[in-house]
């Protein structure tokens, strides 16, 4: 077959090229195609002898702008012969959506979020997703929480909808550099360095953590925080840390490519986000055996994550608090630290490694175009 991958990226994206490889080594010609500019995406398609391509929206009025994706969409799957189109992210989810009527092609969503919706868009846009879905004939949710929601909360037929995590090569993901991960210790260094990662939106409550690091502070912890990522919050974030007179405790590292080696360097990653569909910097802090804190029936973490077997949980309602409670037991216990971060490393290996979930997308394929694999 002829897969297509159609999406937006700035940078790599580790599940679709996972899902890339396993595909052509099954057989099948791969493509991709994005609704962004050239990227890593691109590069890393293109040394696999993959076809990429890209051709970035002009700036129009909405309807205007739908039909030309559509143009787009449409032309580049007949110039391929494209069999089965993976879309993701709701921009080009809502495309693929819309030219199914004018296709060959079979169409399958992916549906990376579940209520983030409701904490940061607005309700025409909430409304435009729900549409996306509803009129999807195969959906992709990346977890069981995604789907629940869709079914519950926004009525989408729950025969439609196929849960497969996200899953991975590990291999795609570069070792951090030891004398550099020595490094960050030494210039960040305290008895306890903590480490969250992440676009800086509300939704992800960066704020929660700096109060928290605020009050271990002043429970007698030396402590230290790094905050790896950019976004609107940015600059409130700054003034919440000068106004604590935290300026020489917190530290924001802006975006980087080298997130692995902050996270290494840490001795825990917080990860305080009110809403997840499937978190994929917590399975990063697996790789490198960093124990992560998360909320409570948030996204996917409950499915995978034991409180203090192979991670550590706390109160989605009242993070600042719980956490206060947790580290005041377990601040000094080094031992047990790096226990609980290889056993993370041991569940996420398994639990999502790209071999494990290919069966269903032979099924699913299978099931959309009728063809034997």
């Amino acid at each position: 077959m002829n897969i297509l991958f159609y999406t937006i990226s700035e940078k790599r994206s580790r599940d679709i090229e996972s899902q890339a490889i396993a595909f052509a080594k099954e057989g099948h010609s791969i493509f991709l195609f994005t609704q962004s500019g050239p990227s890593a995406l691109h590069d890393f398609f293109r040394s696999h002898k993959f076809k990429a391509r890209y051709s970035k929206p002009v700036k129009t009025i909405f309807p205007l702008y739908v039909v030309i994706e559509m143009a787009k969409l449409v032309w580049i799957s007949y110039r391929y012969r494209i069999d089965v189109i993976h879309a993701h992210l709701d921009p080009c989810c809502l495309i693929a959506v819309q030219a199914q009527i004018f296709l060959r092609a079979k169409v399958i969503v992916t549906r990376h979020h579940a209520d983030a919706l409701q904490y940061e868009a607005s309700p025409k846009y909430q409304q435009i997703s729900r549409n996306i879905y509803a009129k999807a004939k195969t959906i992709v949710a990346v977890s069981q929480n995604v789907k629940q929601f869709m079914v519950q909360h926004e009525g989408i037929d729950a025969d439609k909808i196929t849960v497969v995590p996200l899953a991975y090569y590990f291999d795609l993901y570069e070792k951090p550099n030891a004398v550099t991960i020595t490094a960050l210790k030494n210039l960040y260094k305290a008895q306890l360095l903590f480490c969250t990662v992440g676009r800086l939106t509300g939704l992800k409550r960066i704020d929660r953590i700096i109060e928290f690091i605020d009050k271990l502070l002043k429970e007698g912890i030396d402590c230290k925080l790094i905050i790896v990522g950019q976004g609107p919050e940015e600059e409130k974030l700054k003034r919440q840390v000068v106004d604590l007179g935290l300026d020489d405790r917190i530290f924001f590292t802006g975006f980087s490519d080298n997130v692995l080696t902050y996270i290494a360097a840490a001795h825990y990653y917080l990860h305080f986000s009110v809403s997840e569909a499937t978190c994929t910097v917590v399975k990063e802090a697996a790789l490198v055996g960093t124990p992560v804190v998360v909320c409570e029936h948030v996204g996917d973490f409950d499915h995978y994550i034991q409180h203090k077997q192979n991670g550590y949980k706390v109160s989605k309602t009242d993070p600042v608090t719980s956490a206060i409670m947790l580290f005041q037991e377990i601040h000094n216990q080094e031992h047990e630290r790096l226990v609980v971060g290889a056993r993370l490393t041991d569940t996420v290996l398994s639990f999502f490694s790209i071999e494990r979930v290919m069966p269903q997308y032979k099924v699913l394929h299978d099931k959309v175009v009728n063809v034997a694999l």
